[in-house]
């Protein structure tokens, strides 16, 4: 929509584009949403450490 329509690709080729764009931005937020669990993960084990070291 933003070019003009005759500098536009075929359908085709824009939707190949717009697949492999989509995808990678779905893979930047998996990979931020797997390490954002990682560290909530390490805090938990940590709070945990601190509480059992704690009790006794």
């Amino acid at each position: 929509m933003l070019l003009a329509p005759d500098r536009r690709p075929q359908k085709t080729v824009a939707r190949a584009m717009i697949a492999v764009a989509m995808r990678d931005a779905l893979f930047d937020k998996a990979r931020v949403s797997a390490r954002v669990s990682g560290v909530f993960l390490l805090v938990s084990i940590a709070m945990f450490a601190v509480v059992a070291m704690k009790a006794g």
